[in-house]
């Protein structure tokens, strides 16, 4: 029987955050309002991803 993951993949890298080019717009949209950004709702995702990574 195989041995259940105890950590995610992001875990074993050093606690990296994912990749956000793998996130929806509505993913990346809910973060930026976790770390309250402003002016989220009109961006694309390229500008999303952009202003998640120099926050």
């Amino acid at each position: 029987m195989r041995r259940a993951r105890r950590r995610s993949s992001v875990g074993r890298k050093g606690g990296e955050s994912g990749s956000y080019e793998d996130w929806t717009v509505p993913e990346l949209k809910k973060r930026a309002k976790e770390i309250g950004l402003t002016g989220y709702s009109s961006k694309t995702k390229p500008q999303l991803i952009a202003s998640l990574r120099t926050s």
